[in-house]
């Protein structure tokens, strides 16, 4: 893949958080903004397969979830946990 070169506009604090995330995952602001949007991309279009790790192979059905609550909701929880402070 080309990578094309991209400007971005944010606070300062959310600028200094995304770099220290970055920083604890050993990855770059860039990659750490490209995998935030394909999450998204992921929960706006469930017709594109998502990615299984192995780990999370095993460990699914060890816990139970609502029946009231969806996937997608789960999801979009758990990219806000991991992204939005």
């Amino acid at each position: 893949m080309i990578a094309s070169k991209l400007t971005l506009s944010a606070d300062k604090r959310v600028i200094a958080d995304a770099k220290r995330l970055a920083a604890e995952r050993h990855t770059s602001v860039s990659a750490l903004f490209a995998r935030f949007v394909s999450g998204m991309k992921q929960i706006n279009n469930p017709a594109i397969p998502a990615i299984t790790a192995p780990l999370s192979s095993k460990a699914a059905g060890l816990i139970r979830v609502p029946d009231n609550v969806a996937d997608k909701d789960l999801i979009a929880d758990a990219i806000a946990d991991t992204y939005v402070q």
